[in-house]
């Protein structure tokens, strides 16, 4: 089964993902935010989860990044 996470983008603005859809499949890519502002807040927002954000985060970047092929024919 596959699973999707992505990143909230309103009180930790540390990045975004992008999920797109394709006749044979689906691609999620995951940006992280590089304005002065977004950059400021993720520091300030580093501590959170009593500093175990880290842990509570768990995955490679190859998890946010990927392809899955799917057959969407059924789908009207």
């Amino acid at each position: 089964m596959e699973f999707l996470e992505v990143a909230a983008v309103r009180e930790y603005p540390g990045g975004y993902s992008l999920l797109r859809v394709y006749e044979g499949g689906y691609m999620v890519n995951f940006y992280k935010t590089r304005t002065p502002a977004a950059r400021a807040w993720s520091a300030v927002t580093r501590g959170e989860y009593f500093s175990l954000l880290p842990e509570y985060t768990l995955g490679v970047p190859g998890d946010r990044n990927h392809f899955v092929l799917r057959d969407f024919s059924g789908l009207s």
